[in-house]
């Protein structure tokens, strides 16, 4: 028997593979696991205790001496000025005057300020960097970073959190925070009401004393000429008079002015009402020991897939590839090159990026497009004609047929619901109305809302297969497809009308990028005209928005409005970036959770108006930068991945990163995958059952 190095079957090999495979992802995810609890352990506990305040901004005057109209006008008027905003509220809460004022807050029950509270009872983590010398200055700073809140300008609510290690000291604190800021409102109005009232005052006397010297001159020259009656004099004492009543006039008007603003000096109401007392919190806020664990165990699953990828997947004579111009990494590349470029020749239009903005753009560009093309590289890929790659989409004929049949039933009767229920409403601003039934509507139209999926399933599927399908039926694909647009007006089933379409003919070399390009603005256009008849004539938008106006608030000023969030506050985990999986638990009974509907955001101003935030939104505002940074890794590693099975010539894989290429071409607009998660696990479902073959009826069916 020699002795030399033991040798096994193929069969033996595999095995041996599969299972250092199995161990390497169970040591990754005993590894994440064990990390995921020495940093939760490591975390201080804290608890966190909430308040609500809503903005008292209704009935701003007393109504002495108005008449009816002007008391609606009083009454029904919602814009508050300067100090008499609950985003001016907020901004008081970051300040430094306010930590201090806060830190010689007494804790009932524990004789000590909340200075004392915080030197003796907060502590940090041991990873903690920061110097920390128990001095008043650090204390400030950590009593600032105990204190968070959230504005809803929408709703004019003001949301207001405090954490501390000791849950009845986080529930009093709170109050605190909310006596403390109405206090500083109810100073500040105060103060602008006395100088209103100061000068009210002085403009008020100075017109009784015109209107009493004008009163003595009309007097005076009426008893010396009542016994004349020449035209000079009767016209010169209608002259006399009449600049008596004018005087009479204005003095009354801003005497009753100032008569209200008097009146609303010594009311002094409350600047906002509190619409949910803090409560003492029963369950800690910190350590957040699930989400820890998910967190770390997802990185350290998807690191670990790369490596085995690389390590073990057989590429002979493995080179790199750089793929094509719809590369997931170029697509993203080349977007935000060119919103960049439109930022930095639109300056003066808007106001400048902010620092949060690059950081998030940053690691954005860095992490998705690095995991896109290891992912990518790392796969195993076949070797085929360019032209069976672009052009063999095979799909069962009888299933496709069968759900086409299906969209042509079903997408008119979900489009005459819609118009059903908006012409009870008449037929002023019509296309306006639909919109505002999308969005704001509480209709639900069971499975015809299907339609919307099945249609986008159905075109990027006959797209790929045309000239095998004939031409009518892609153009009846179609023309539902724009039904579903029409009937919620909304620009994101256009965008992908048009996208999918210019992908697939030039992955078909059917039109070049330089067609392309001027299809862009094309579409620019076209959006423009379609806002155009949204607008209703109570905006003033189709007087006042110009072709340019359109293009910095809908292309250029989500970036710039990105740097206006902040990280929300509220305790559910993820409650913007998992919202669809927290509806679908809540439809499923299988849930109770508090979710926004974010359908549509609030409004900034950039200064234009604009409630669009990029892609990045929901993950900041969840996680702020390792959100950023975990989901461009895991877009980049799906995207990586889809664009593996298009270049193989896989049949899902290209339907799928069809769909991919329209969700990274609005990267720079807005989140349509994990927002949609429901709406896009329902079109791959649909894409696979039309790619199965066995479904027939004991024939073999033809294939379209």
């Amino acid at each position: 028997m020699g002795i030399g190095k033991k040798t096994y079957s193929a069969q033996e090999d595999g095995r041996r593979k599969w299972r250092s495979i199995i161990w390497i992802y169970a040591v990754a995810s005993a590894v994440s696991i064990a990390l995921a609890l020495l940093y939760s352990i490591s975390t201080p506990t804290t608890y966190t205790a909430e308040t609500v305040l809503v903005d008292e901004n209704t009935q701003t005057d007393v109504l002495v001496g108005l008449t009816e109209s002007r008391k609606w006008f009083w009454e029904k008027d919602d814009w508050d000025k300067g100090i008499n905003d609950i985003e001016v509220y907020a901004k008081q809460l970051d300040s430094r005057e306010f930590a201090i004022e806060m830190s010689k807050t007494r804790l009932p029950g524990l004789g000590i300020s909340y200075l004392e509270h915080v030197k003796k009872n907060h502590s940090h983590p041991w990873w903690y960097m920061r110097e920390f010398e128990n001095d008043d200055e650090e204390a400030l700073k950590q009593i600032s970073e105990c204190i968070r809140y959230r504005v809803v300008a929408a709703k004019q609510t003001l949301t207001i959190q405090v954490s501390d290690p000791d849950p009845v000291a986080a529930a009093r604190l709170t109050d605190s925070v909310s006596n403390h800021l109405q206090q500083f409102i109810a100073s500040k109005r105060a103060i602008l009401l006395k100088e209103r009232c100061n000068y009210l005052e002085k403009v008020s006397n100075e017109a009784k004393n015109e209107f009493l010297a004008r009163q003595k001159l009309y007097a005076e020259y009426y008893d010396s000429h009542q016994n004349s009656s020449t035209a000079q004099e009767t016209s010169h004492l209608e002259t006399l008079r009449k600049n008596k009543n004018e005087a009479h006039s204005t003095y009354s008007a801003i005497n009753q002015q100032y008569l209200r603003e008097k009146m609303q000096l010594e009311r002094s109401p409350m600047p906002f009402y509190t619409i949910k007392r803090a409560a003492v919190p029963v369950s800690p806020s910190n350590p957040q020991y699930i989400l820890n664990i998910l967190s770390l165990l997802a990185v350290a699953l998807m690191l670990t897939t790369l490596g085995v990828l690389y390590k073990y997947i057989d590429n002979s004579g493995r080179k790199i590839q750089f793929g094509d111009v719809f590369a997931p990494w170029f697509v993203t590349i080349g977007i935000w090159s060119a919103i960049l470029a439109g930022l930095y020749l639109a300056a003066d239009e808007l106001y400048p990026l902010s620092d949060q903005f690059y950081i998030c753009l940053s690691i954005w560009l860095i992490v998705f497009c690095s995991s896109s093309f290891m992912t990518f590289n790392f796969l195993p890929r076949l070797v085929q004609s360019v032209r069976t790659r672009l052009v063999t989409v095979p799909f069962n004929s009888l299933v496709f047929n069968f759900f086409f049949v299906i969209s042509v039933a079903i997408t008119p009767l979900y489009l005459y619901s819609i118009l059903k229920i908006v012409s009870m409403f008449g037929t002023e601003d019509f296309v306006a109305n639909i919109r505002i039934l999308a969005v704001h509507g509480n209709e639900s139209f069971g499975y015809l809302s299907l339609s919307y999926v099945l249609n986008q399933s159905l075109l990027i599927m006959a797209l790929w297969r045309y000239p095998r399908i004939p031409l009518w039926k892609l153009l009846v694909v179609y023309c539902m497809t724009l039904m579903n647009a029409f009937a919620i007006m909304e620009k994101g089933m256009l965008f992908f009308i048009i996208i999918v379409t210019m992908f697939v003919s030039y992955e078909k070399r059917l039109l070049r990028m330089r067609s392309i390009m001027l299809s862009m603005a094309v579409v620019v256009v076209l959006f423009f005209v379609l806002n155009l008849s949204r607008a209703t004539e109570e905006s003033g938008y189709a007087e006042e928005t110009t072709l340019l106006d359109f293009f910095v608030m809908y292309v250029l000023s989500p970036p710039v409005a990105f740097g206006t969030l902040s990280q929300d506050i509220s305790l559910l985990p993820g409650s913007h970036t998992f919202q669809a999986i927290y509806k679908l638990l809540n439809a499923k009974g299988l849930g109770n959770f508090a979710i926004e509907d974010s359908r549509v955001q609030d409004f900034v101003f950039v200064p234009i108006p604009t409630n669009i935030y990029t892609i990045f939104q929901p993950f900041f505002e969840d996680f702020k930068y390792r959100g950023i940074a975990f989901f461009a890794l895991l877009y980049g590693m799906f995207s990586g991945w889809m664009y593996r099975l298009y270049q193989n010539g896989n049949a899902v894989g290209k339907i799928i990163y069809t769909y991919l290429v329209f969700v990274l071409a609005l990267q720079f607009y807005q989140e349509n995958l994990i927002l949609n998660l429901v709406q896009f696990s329902q079109f791959v479902f649909l894409t696979m059952l039309v790619q199965q073959r066995f479904i027939g009826f004991n024939i073999n069916s033809k294939r379209a």
